[in-house]
C-alpha cells in the first residue's frame, strides 16, 4: 500500500509559523520603515530598539516568505509587501493583520475549550466582559487601524461582488455596517443608475466618507449614521450584509428589525 504524501500534514504544522512571522513584522512596523528605501539589519534594529540578531532572522524568514528581498547588505519590500503590508498603502491589510495578531491569533490557541463548551473566548483570552468594539475602538488610532485593515480586505473582492448579480431592478443600496464604504462604492460605480447608503456606527462614518469622496460615483452614495442593533434601517430596496453575520445572532437582529424591512419594502431583496 503506496503512502500518501504527508506535504498537506507538512504545510498545515508551519502554517502558524508563517502566519506569525509576518504578523511580527506588520506589528513591528519593518514594512513602514524599508517603504522608502532599503535598510540593513543593524540599521532597523537600530530604529525599533530591537536585538540585530533575532531581527535579522525574522527579516531573513520574511524573504523566505516573498515578503522582503535582500540586495547585497539591505533589505527591502517585496511588491507583495508595498501594496498590502505598509500602513499608508491604499490597499493595505496591516489593520486586518494587527486584528489577526492581536485578537484572532490568541483566542484560537483556545479553540480545544470553545468546542467542549460551545462558548466563545473572549473573556478566557482578555479576562473582560466588554464588547469586541470596545477593544478595536478604545483610540481614534485603533479604531482607523481596524477600519481600514477591513477596507483592504474589502476592496480585493468587493468590485466582483458588485458585478456577480444583475441589479438593474434595484434603485437605492444600502450596505449596513458598510464601514468604509468599499462594497457600496464598487456597487455604484458598476451601476450608475443606483444611489447607495454606507450604514455604520457614528465613529466609523468620517472614515467612510473620505473613501467615498475619492470616487467617482461619490455624489450617489451618502453615509448615514446608525446601530443596527437598535437604531430604524435607511430606506432601500437592497440591502447588503457582509462580514457582520459572525458578530450578531441574526434571529434575533431580525426579530428587532423586522418590521423596519417590510415597512421600507426591503423584505423580498433581503
Amino acid at each position: 500500500m503506496t503512502n500518501p504524501d504527508p506535504a498537506a500534514v507538512l504545510h498545515l504544522i508551519d502554517a502558524f509559523r508563517h502566519s506569525k512571522t509576518m504578523f511580527t513584522a506588520v506589528k513591528l512596523g519593518i514594512f513602514d520603515l524599508l517603504a522608502d528605501a532599503p535598510q540593513s539589519a543593524e540599521s532597523l534594529a537600530s530604529e525599533l530598539g530591537a536585538n540585530t540578531d533575532a531581527l535579522e532572522r525574522l527579516l531573513h524568514a520574511c524573504v523566505g516568505l516573498g515578503l522582503l528581498e535582500q540586495p547585497v547588505g539591505a533589505f527591502r519590500n517585496s511588491e507583495l509587501a508595498n501594496v498590502f503590508l505598509r500602513r499608508s498603502s491604499p490597499k493595505s491589510l496591516a489593520g486586518y493583520i494587527l486584528y489577526s495578531n492581536d485578537v484572532l491569533f490568541p483566542m484560537w490557541a483556545h479553540l480545544e475549550d470553545a468546542v467542549r463548551e460551545g462558548s466563545h473566548r473572549w473573556q478566557q483570552t482578555f479576562q473582560s466582559d466588554g464588547s469586541i468594539w470596545d477593544q478595536f475602538f478604545r483610540t481614534q488610532e485603533s479604531m482607523r487601524t481596524f477600519v481600514m485593515g477591513m477596507h483592504g480586505f474589502g476592496v480585493i473582492g468587493s468590485p466582483a461582488v458588485a458585478r456577480a448579480f444583475d441589479l438593474s431592478e434595484f434603485r437605492t443600496f444600502a450596505d449596513l455596517g458598510g464601514a468604509t464604504g468599499h462594497l457600496t462604492i464598487a456597487v455604484c460605480e458598476a451601476w450608475p443608475h443606483l444611489h447607495g447608503i454606507v450604514y455604520d456606527l457614528e465613529k466609523v462614518i468620517p472614515i467612510a466618507r473620505e473613501q467615498v469622496a475619492l470616487s467617482e460615483a461619490r455624489n450617489r452614495i451618502e453615509c448615514v449614521a446608525g446601530d443596527f442593533f437598535k437604531d430604524p434601517l435607511p430606506a432601500a430596496d437592497l440591502f447588503a450584509l457582509g462580514r457582520i453575520l459572525h458578530d450578531i445572532c441574526i434571529h434575533d437582529f431580525l426579530g428587532d428589525q423586522e418590521r423596519s424591512f417590510r415597512r421600507e419594502g426591503g423584505e423580498d431583496s433581503f
